[in-house]
């Protein structure tokens, strides 16, 4: 049944008659400034297909389709998710945990600070490297004979809580959460030797 014209109604009025199936009703979407984006309503483009905005069938509801992911104003992008016309790639904003923006390619370069060495005294826990708020790369590899140990924070320990590293094996802290602790190391034998590189 077709969908009658001027009845005032916000909610009738999110609708519209579909051109392609006439008299099956279809959700209206329009641009910000409430041109129609074109496309016949209430159809969805085929995977990986280029949108054409004013050809192609409509984007999902509550997207926009736009080159520019700050083209709205600051109070307009609230509740608007934004998505390239081309590509249907979603706009994001990452954030840290105090609210400032991230980028996926923020990273720093430099050189990585060695803190390479062996164990002190058996069976007694040492310093490895010392608290860095500015860590951002952690790199421990056990080159001894033995297993050794580390822990974040507080004094390692042959057993769990602490971080068991058999021969060979090595440890690497990179990403989206670095702990910025101090780092302690145990292993049974005076002279155990371990590499170690810290970014940051």
């Amino acid at each position: 049944m077709p969908i009658s014209d001027n009845v005032g109604d916000r909610e009738h009025d999110k609708f519209i008659e579909s051109v392609s199936t006439p008299g099956v009703p279809a959700l209206r979407i329009t641009n910000p400034d409430g041109t129609n984006i074109g496309g016949s309503g209430g159809t969805s483009m085929t995977d990986n297909t280029a949108y054409v905005q004013g050809a192609s069938s409509l984007t999902p509801t509550g997207f926009l389709g736009d080159d520019a992911a700050d083209a709205l104003g600051a109070n307009e992008r609230i509740g608007v998710a934004r998505m390239n016309r081309t590509t249907r790639v979603i706009f994001v904003q990452l954030k840290d945990n105090a609210g400032a923006d991230q980028s996926p390619g923020d990273r720093t370069a430099g050189a990585l600070t060695n803190r390479s060495g062996s164990i002190t005294t058996g069976g007694t826990s040492q310093q490895l490297a010392a608290a860095n708020a500015t860590r951002r790369y952690l790199f421990i590899q056990n080159i001894a004979t033995e297993d050794l140990w580390f822990n974040f924070g507080v004094a390692a320990v042959a057993d769990q809580p602490s971080v068991k590293l058999t021969p060979g094996d090595a440890f690497v802290m990179e990403g989206l959460f670095i702990d910025n602790e101090a780092v302690h190391i145990i292993g049974a034998t005076t002279g155990s030797k371990f590499v170690a590189k810290e970014g940051g």
